[in-house]
């Protein structure tokens, strides 16, 4: 598989062994890929290094922080609104809440 990142559409912050050291990249009509980095730090320059890349599909969140990321993209409007389904409504709150696909 390429990992082109003119398609990468979101990057989640996770955890793995119970700590903050992990990110789980979503591409578009294309699977998902859990990083697991050694510490915070390196996820953290990970996760700058993408900022920094031409990602033209992926928004970035003022923050990569679960509750931050819920707010920006406004799911829950969308689903108020009944613009999304319950079903996409959970998977964005879970895929926010750390839970990865692999868990399903």
């Amino acid at each position: 598989h390429s990992w082109r990142l003119d398609r990468l559409k979101r990057v989640c912050l996770r955890r793995y062994l119970l700590s903050p050291r992990a990110a789980e990249l979503f591409w578009v009509k294309s699977h998902e890929i859990f990083f697991s980095f050694s510490g915070v730090r390196q996820r953290q320059q990970f996760t700058a290094l993408l900022q920094l890349a031409r990602t033209p599909l992926c928004n970035w969140p003022p923050s990569l922080h679960p509750r931050q990321v819920i707010k920006a993209e406004r799911y829950t409007d969308l689903w108020r609104r009944h613009q999304i389904s319950n079903f996409e409504y959970i998977m964005h709150l879970n895929v926010a809440a750390g839970r990865s696909y692999n868990d399903i």
